[in-house]
């Protein structure tokens, strides 16, 4: 299938999958949420979509199994340049590409890794140390900017697992990413698939009471104290689950391309190749109305 006729050439997706605390207990080890990470990938790079991950290249296979297929996805390069690489790294701050340089020349047609580094009010801080008393604030916010640049440079958002304790940031990763995409209408697919984050969401959105375990506490660090985009105050558990809650069912609905029937249905799904299945069918349905 060439370029010119995939569904979603010319799109790109963010993919947030990993392992939740009770992802287990669902029969999914780390192999098996690192197949699910695979068939996704593959699923939306199969259609000519791009890819964008908020996390290193993972050094446990599954990394290297996605960049196998998207090498063959790849469209050529064209008289007017290169093609825009299937595959996209962004890094939080503080870290630091795990790939060689070498190894990111190798890949670069299909691969591009960015740092996204820290906001502006705070990038004086840049080479903060580890063991300095603001770095977990500065760490945390990092995270935040990370999301965001996450919502900006893409179409759609994908969710599934996700924990809701044990975190690093100042929220749990997938309900911050989640209340993201909802506040910039951004199409958004969430499944309790995996269990965790993204299965709490789900409850949220179709307005269920909140649960004693999303009453996630927040970290406790020194704040640097001129730091006047501190948004800590926007996602308190009981306010996070109120705006997902109002939110519900109808409204992911109306962005994602899906019928609140469908997106149950999605919410719900004990199968990945149904839950990959609705997810193409929704971004296919906005792709024909020309609305990603």
């Amino acid at each position: 299938m060439s370029g010119l006729n995939r569904l979603l050439t010319g799109c790109r997706l963010n993919i947030s999958i990993s392992e939740s605390t009770d992802s287990t207990d669902r029969g999914h080890s780390t192999s098996q949420v690192n197949r699910v990470t695979l068939q996704a990938a593959a699923a939306l790079v199969g259609q000519g979509a791009g890819v964008v991950f908020g996390h290193d290249w993972r050094d446990d296979g599954v990394m290297e199994a996605v960049h196998g297929f998207a090498q063959h996805m790849q469209p050529p390069s064209t008289e007017g340049g290169e093609a825009e690489p299937l595959l996209w790294n962004l890094l939080p701050w503080p870290k630091t590409p795990g790939l060689e340089l070498h190894e990111r020349q190798r890949m670069q047609s299909t691969l591009r890794v960015d740092l996204v580094g820290l906001p502006e009010q705070l990038a004086r801080y840049t080479d903060y140390p580890s063991t300095g008393p603001y770095f977990p604030y500065l760490q945390a916010g990092a995270l935040t900017f990370l999301r965001q640049r996450l919502t900006d440079e893409s179409q759609a958002r994908l969710c599934l697992g996700g924990k809701l304790s044990g975190y690093s940031g100042r929220y749990p990763g997938i309900v911050e990413e989640a209340i993201l995409a909802i506040r910039a209408h951004m199409p958004l697919y969430i499944s309790g698939y995996l269990g965790g984050a993204s299965r709490a969401v789900a409850d949220a959105l179709q307005g269920s009471p909140m649960p004693e375990a999303f009453r996630f506490s927040k970290p406790r660090y020194p704040r640097i104290p001129d730091d006047a985009q501190d948004t800590d105050h926007d996602f308190s558990p009981e306010e996070s689950w109120d705006e997902l809650r109002t939110f519900g069912v109808e409204g992911i609905s109306r962005v994602n391309g899906l019928e609140p029937k469908q997106n149950v249905a999605l919410f719900q799904s004990a199968g990945l190749d149904d839950l990959l299945g609705l997810v193409l069918g929704g971004l296919g349905r906005l792709r024909a109305e020309k609305r990603i």
